[in-house]
């Protein structure tokens, strides 16, 4: 049985990924495989902009809601993930395409194309590098790492505690930036047929999408979610924009309304290195196709990518 149609919906956060997602799905009667690190954990909804109840019933969605916060995952359990449920598809609904969509670039590659062939750390490293990210929290490795490699800054997710902590390891071990290693690696065949879709918005219009979505959060009871995790703030699934921020705010760090403009801001930073993140990887060049935001009702505009 030959490889089915993935296609793949990428694009910054707020961009309307979602809604895309289960419109194509409804069009070829498929199901939908998420690959957002955050909405995969159980118990955070609001703050990952998950999508809604009815949403997910209109269209079955696999990988959202099948992990808990207190047992993170990653992109290669990701990729081990999508793979078998690819499989499973494959012999379920033969000869339909199957729907990804998501924000975090990292999986959708993990599953396409393999990981890079990054050097281990000894335990010394890894015991240095730990202890930093203990005492001083995830601004304190980025200082570190951004000390060593100030171009990382563009080319890494900063915001990603267990990304932050590998590249300083890497840094630390080999003398080379994490990036080096990215590209010695051998370009490999993706197994899989797929066609990449990115939504494109005017940066204003992101902004403000964004902004609109983020108020909408908070009416919607963001705040009170956050505050169930005061004490588990620690763990890298709440290192996330919004909740950090509601962190501060519960420990008087800011005040109410510098909150709110704080995570719109931080939203509006994290989907500005989305788009750089997915601009600078080789593989998401290739069955690219870049759809308008303004263009997303169009079905004739999107028909002509499906062609």
């Amino acid at each position: 049985m030959s490889e089915p149609l993935i296609i793949a919906i990428i694009g910054a956060t707020a961009s309307g990924k979602t809604n895309l997602a289960i419109r194509l799905a409804q069009k070829f009667q498929t199901e939908i495989i998420s690959f957002d690190a955050r909405q995969c954990y159980q118990e955070i909804n609001i703050g990952v902009a998950k999508p809604t109840p009815l949403e997910l019933e209109t269209i079955p969605h696999h990988f959202i809601n099948l992990h808990s916060i207190y047992n993170p995952i990653n992109a290669a359990d990701f990729a081990i993930y999508a793979k078998n449920k690819i499989k499973e598809l494959q012999q379920t609904q033969p000869n339909k395409p199957i729907i990804l969509v998501g924000g975090s670039g990292l999986y959708l590659k993990a599953l396409l194309q393999g990981f890079d062939p990054i050097p281990n750390s000894s335990s010394s490293v890894k015991n240095y590098v730990a202890n930093l990210f203990q005492a001083e929290h995830l601004e304190g490795i980025q200082n570190k790492l951004l000390a060593l490699f100030p171009q990382l800054k563009n080319d890494l997710d900063l915001n990603n505690p267990h990304r932050v902590q590998r590249a300083l390891e890497v840094a630390l071990e080999t003398g080379l930036p994490i990036t080096a290693f990215w590209d010695k690696q051998k370009k490999q065949k993706s197994p899989y047929h797929y066609k990449i879709i990115q939504i494109n918005w005017l940066r204003e219009d992101l902004y403000h999408r964004i902004d609109l979505r983020t108020e909408s959060m908070i009416k919607a009871g963001f705040e009170d979610e956050a505050r169930q995790f005061i004490r588990f703030k620690h763990l890298t699934p709440l290192q996330t924009v919004g909740y950090k921020e509601f962190f501060d705010y519960f420990d008087n760090k800011m005040h109410y309304k510098t909150t709110i403009e704080k995570i719109k801001q931080h939203t509006k930073n994290y989907a500005k290195r989305q788009l750089t993140w997915f601009r600078n990887q080789e593989i998401f060049k290739e069955n690219h196709y870049l759809i308008e935001g303004k263009n997303l009702d169009s079905q004739r505009e999107l028909d002509k990518i499906l062609l």
